[in-house]
């Protein structure tokens, strides 16, 4: 088997393009990017391998071709195999592989086929492996698997010896059997447990068993005494037979007067009815009175609540203004206190004043003494004191001048720091006004939210209640329809009942019929089946015609056989009872009829065909009628007396064959059982179906009040509710714009402030700048001040000048002192009058908020009144709705009573007619229990005659006694499990078969465990085979290429599994085998590629693909490789993907791959 060519269509860089393969060497080559690898990928797509033989692509759809810059939306590969030797299991000698894949808007779908069929990856990957073509093998060999295998741990290597063994199928196994123990084991606890179950079950049965049959022995002796109560009371029923006879007798004497009863009691029926007919009627006025009542009250129930809602609404916005009133209460309050301080401030301060006024007075007196001083010695120095004083005068104006600007410095200072307190204050209130504002507008959203739920269910509700209401109509008007038509259906009923009990009189019969009836009644004759009025049932209709046509016949008694007829005859003359007509049906044969219709007027059936009996009866009735026809009348039946018929017509004129005519007035005797009963079923399985229907119905009602009632307490809550929330919604309307109007004008205040605060700034500016000047002035007068005063500093004037200034400071910084003492009170003054003024709004506010609390307590108390009057309005139609009810009532219980006296009155009818027959049924009852009692007597008779019975029976009380005794031991023993007799060996057997299978479970497990210890050596086994082979043909592929030598190592050889795999080589030329990593590139790819080869050699497969996996060899050993794989394409095709000139020289045929406008062209030539 061989790859024979390969269909690629929309894959990669192959647009649409068949390759075929020589079976032998076949060589791809062409430039780097061409394509080459992509035929490659193309094999590992349409096979599914995976490992390391990987397609470079990230995902399935980017193998997809877009060379052409038209991006496709589907790729395809077919891979066409050579089956000619048959080793696929495939008719034919081509086996095609196909995978294809398409894009789609939700991703991407791919399938396999196999000759056209759809397969799954499983079932592909199962059938190459027939051909030892395996997805984790080395069929295919793809760049870096070379690299791979020397790079790779020792254990990874080893594993690659794993997989070629089928290692793992020797775990699965293994795994699988020790699945099977733990099964096995389960079983095994499962079955010692049930065992112990079944053993304590067994126990118990044991003892069951035994109580078993004591039990079953006490129930016979007791069956024993209730034989002789039955005797004793077989006694007492021969004497209660003569009792019962006397009383027949006195009711016979009453049956007459009952007859009279019956008229009048019709007459009063009659009269009843019509007073019940009227009273329905005015019940239904009342009923219909009392609905819109109780819609009335329901209306001003909804007002009510909606009045509540509004006080509840009212009672809270009260509340809202007293918390409102409180917190300016509590300002008002800190005013008051604010200004008390203020005041005693003020007084403080103004003591202080005083002082400072005091002190300034005597230094201006202190003043004056030294200016006196001054002028009497300075006339020497007259100029220069002048223009000293001059000097000082100029001085100290500049120091006026200069403590004014300081004092309007600190003035502004003072005033913008208070400014900006009061921005910081008014900035924090804003802050919380803001905050505030941000609750409300979330706290009026969540109740528009609110009220929108609200109206929302409201409608919901409304429109739900509606609907209720319309159905709860609908359900009454049923429901009133209903009792009307079961009033009517028992009217029925009893009047059936009364026709049929009148029908089943057996006056009619002769005296022999009657006796032999009774007899099959008490069970004295068997064989008898009844009368033939007994055994047909008729319409109606035909109920006359048939009873004429059938005459004396309808008497005649049924029986099984002419022998149970014997019997009878033989008890009539034995009791002397009269004479009686028997049809046996093993003798009995039907007259011929004629199966033609006459075409006559009138005519309706044939006699036969409009009864009804069992068809077993059919000869016996065929005899009883004969061919007679009926007809509608005796005009038409006169037209069929030519043709010889007997005829019956519905009125009961009988024409016999003969030409006899019987008809005139008629006495119905004996009567066919009319098919009234299965009326009267049907009519009571009616009534019972129309009460259960009515009692549903009436539930329904009672729920859809309750429902109702339900909704209409839901709609009162939503209505309280909704004007709970709007009241709400308009008080956070009405606070939310007070807080805007607020945060508005404090908006104002701080940009009035912001404002101040700049110019304040330009003030002090320039108030700094006239400092700076003035102390400029104040240095240059000083030093003038201390050359005049170095002249005159001799005399005592220096140091009164010098007193003097002081004392002019001094006065200066006290007048200084005095003014900003006088400024401070002027703004406390001022401050305590804004305060004041705070105050009288605050008192104002407080005023209003009464009175709107006061207005809102009249508005409460103006509802409360509405709901009084609402309330006593309620009371009034409650009474109105309590007198219909009691109306209602009455009329009811007039009904009722007429209803009653009318049941009371059928009832007696009823029983009047039922009263003869319930002696006569009393009659038979005791006669079928004598009957009952002798067959009792007759089965016990074998039973009584082995036992030891005295000739006089026990008294009956001591026959209760002992029966009690019995009874008080059974019942002291019940529960019994009488099965536990059958059961006990059954259990017993079961534990038995299920002991034996505990035992074959257990030789199950010994089984399973001496298995898995053989796959531990069987696997070893399967390895060390594989690893030898593969050692063995790596020696020799390894010293063919080479020219060296290598061997494989196993680390652990005791222990295979347990450690890895070591690769031992020595090259060409080299003395010491070296470790792989000290080797060169191209002597690891020689000792891959041996490796890969032996496992190749050992595990043959049809063909190889290897792609470029000489990339690291020099040319002599290219070529060397080349002519190994070229010795082996005589058992293998393989498929090489190489650049090297030796490797291309080698192969039989070389495929040349080219890259154009992205597409990749391939071309092939043969080699000799």
């Amino acid at each position: 088997m061989h790859i024979k060519r390969l269909e690629i269509r929309n894959f990669k860089s192959l647009k649409k393009v068949a390759i075929p393969f020589y079976s032998d060497f076949t060589a791809i080559s062409g430039p780097n990017g061409c394509g080459k690898s992509n035929i490659i990928d193309a094999i590992v797509f349409v096979l599914g391998i995976s490992r390391s033989k990987g397609m470079r692509a990230e995902k399935l759809t980017d193998l997809i071709f877009k060379g052409d810059g038209i991006e496709k939306s589907h790729a395809e590969v077919s891979l066409i195999l050579d089956n000619d030797d048959g080793m696929l299991r495939f008719d034919g000698d081509e086996v095609e592989i196909k995978r294809n894949i398409k894009k789609t808007d939700k991703g991407y779908y791919s399938y396999y086929y196999i000759n056209g069929h759809p397969v799954s990856l499983s079932d592909l990957h199962d059938t190459l492996s027939v051909a030892n073509i395996s997805s984790d093998g080395y069929s295919v060999v793809m760049q870096g698997d070379v690299t791979n295998i020397i790079e790779m741990s020792d254990y990874r290597r080893r594993r690659i010896i794993d997989d070629i063994a089928g290692v793992a199928e020797f775990d699965e196994k293994k795994e699988e059997a020790l699945e099977e123990l733990e099964i096995v084991k389960e079983r095994i606890e499962m079955a010692d447990i049930i065992l112990n179950e079944i053993k304590d079950r067994l126990n118990q049965l044991k003892y069951e068993k035994e109580q078993a049959l004591k039990y079953k022995s006490l129930k016979e002796e007791k069956e024993i005494y209730e034989n002789y109560m039955t005797i004793l009371e077989l006694r007492y029923l021969h004497r209660r037979d003569n009792i019962l006879k006397e009383e027949l007798e006195r009711y016979e004497s009453d049956k007459d007067a009952f007859s009279c009863s019956i008229s009048e009691i019709k007459s009063k029926l009659i009269v009843l009815n019509g007073a019940s007919e009227e009273i329905n009627s005015e019940i239904s006025k009342a009923g219909g009175g009392k609905i819109d009542v109780k819609r009335e009250i329901e209306e001003i129930s909804e007002r009510i609540s909606k009045s509540k809602g509004k006080i509840e609404a009212m009672e809270k916005e009260i509340g809202s203004i007293g918390d409102r009133m409180k917190k300016k209460f509590i300002e008002s309050n800190r005013a008051r206190e604010e200004v008390d301080e203020m005041d005693e401030i003020i007084k403080k301060m103004a003591v202080g004043l005083n002082i400072f006024n005091l002190e300034r007075d005597e230094m201006d007196d202190e003043l004056n003494r030294i200016k006196s001083k001054i002028d009497k010695i300075g006339a020497a120095h007259a100029e220069e004191i002048k223009r000293l004083d001059e000097i000082g005068f100029e001085m100290r104006e500049k120091r006026y001048e200069k403590d004014e600007s300081l004092r309007e410095e600190d003035r502004i200072l003072s005033f913008s720091r208070r400014r900006s307190s009061e921005k910081d204050g008014l900035i924090g209130k804003r802050s919380d006004l803001s905050e505030r504002l941000e609750e409300i507008e979330n706290s009026m959203e969540k109740t528009l939210e609110e009220i929108g739920e609200l109206r929302r269910e409201k409608n919901k509700i409304s429109g739900e209640l509606g609907d209720l209401k319309e159905r709860y109509s609908s359900e009454k008007l049923e429901a009133d329809m209903l009792e009307g038509k079961i009033d009517e259906l028992k009217e029925m009923c009893a009047k059936i009942e009364a026709k049929i009990k009148a029908s089943e009189e057996l006056d009619a019969y002769s005296k022999g019929a009657s006796f032999i009836l009774n007899a099959k009644r008490s069970g004295e004759l068997r064989g008898i089946y009844g009368s033939v009025a007994e055994l047909g049932k008729v319409d109606e209709r035909y109920s006359v015609a048939l009873e004429v046509a059938a005459g004396g016949r309808l008497q005649h008694i049924v029986t099984d056989t002419d022998e149970d007829a014997t019997n009878a005859i033989s008890l009539l003359k034995r009791e002397n009872m009269g004479r009686a007509t028997f049809l046996p049906l093993n003798r009995i044969r039907k007259s011929r009829i004629s199966q033609r219709e006459p075409k006559l007027n009138g005519f309706i059936d044939y006699t036969l065909n409009l009864v009804k009996y069992d068809e077993k009866f059919e000869d016996v009735f065929g005899y009883v009628f004969g061919d007679t026809l009926v007809f509608d009348n005796l005009e038409d039946a006169r037209c069929g007396m030519k043709n010889s018929y007997r005829m019956v017509t519905l009125d009961g004129e009988l024409i016999e064959r003969s030409g006899a005519m019987t008809g005139g007035s008629f006495k119905r005797r004996l009567k066919f059982s009319v098919d009234r009963r299965d009326e009267l079923q049907k009519i009571s399985a009616e009534i019972i179906k129309r009460e259960m229907k009515l009692e549903e119905v009436r539930e329904k009602l009672a729920d859809m009040r309750e429902e109702i009632e339900r909704r209409r307490d839901r709609l009162t809550e939503i209505e309280r509710r909704s004007y709970k929330c709007e009241a709400v919604l308009s008080g956070f309307e009405k606070e939310k714009e007070d807080v805007s109007k607020q945060i508005g004008e404090i908006e104002r205040d701080i940009n009035q402030i912001e404002e101040e605060g700049r110019n304040y700034s330009d003030e002090m500016d320039s108030l700094e700048k006239k400092i700076r000047e003035i102390d400029l002035e104040f240095k240059e007068l000083e030093a003038k001040k201390n050359e005049l005063a170095d002249g005159i500093r001799s005399s005592m004037l220096p140091s009164l000048t010098e007193r003097r200034d002081s004392l002019i400071e001094e006065v200066s910084r006290l007048n200084d002192k005095i003014r900003g003492i006088e400024d401070e009170l002027r703004e406390r003054s001022l401050n305590k009058k804004h305060t004041e003024e705070r105050i009288e709004e605050l008192k104002k506010e407080l005023e209003d908020g009464e009175k709107d609390r006061s207005m809102l307590k009249n508005d409460i108390e103006g509802e409360k009144k509405k709901i009084e009057e609402m309330k006593a309005l309620v009371e009034e139609k409650r009474k109105i709705e309590e007198e219909a009810d009691e109306k209602t009532l009455k009329l009811r219980e007039k009904r009722d009573a007429i209803l009653n006296e009318i049941s009371s009155l059928e009832r007696e009818e009823l029983s009047i007619n039922k009263n003869i027959e319930i002696i006569n049924t009393k009659k038979e009852s005791v006669k079928e229990k004598l009957d009952e009692l002798r067959e009792r007597i007759s089965s016990f008779d074998e039973k009584v005659a082995t036992m030891d019975v005295p000739e006089d029976l026990p008294p009956k009380r001591e026959i209760e006694k002992k029966i009690e005794e019995f009874v008080g031991e059974i019942k002291s023993m019940e529960p019994v499990n009488m099965r536990s007799i059958d059961e006990y060996g059954s259990v017993d057997g079961r534990y038995r078969d299920l002991a034996e299978k505990r035992d074959v479970l257990n030789r199950e497990r010994d089984d399973l465990l001496e298995r898995i210890g053989k796959f531990d050596g069987m696997k070893r086994e399967a390895f060390m085979n594989t690893f030898n082979g593969i050692n063995e043909n790596f020696k020799e592929i390894y010293g063919g290429i080479s020219g060296g030598s290598g061997e494989l190592v196993l680390e652990d050889e005791e222990d295979p599994f347990n450690g890895g795999l070591w690769i031992r080589a020595m090259p060409e030329g080299k003395n010491v085998a070296q470790r792989l990593q000290a080797m060169s590139g191209g002597e690891k790819s020689l000792i891959a590629l041996s490796l890969i080869f032996s496992a190749q050699k050992f595990q043959p497969s049809p063909f190889y693909i290897f792609d470029e996996v000489d990339m690291f060899l020099d040319g002599v050993n290219a070529g060397k490789v080349s002519s190994m794989i070229r010795s082996f394409s005589s058992d293998a095709q393989f498929i090489v993907i190489s650049l090297r000139k030796k490797m291309l020289e080698g192969a039989h045929g070389v495929l040349g791959v080219t890259l154009m406008d992205g597409i990749s062209h391939i071309t092939g030539v043969r080699l000799n």
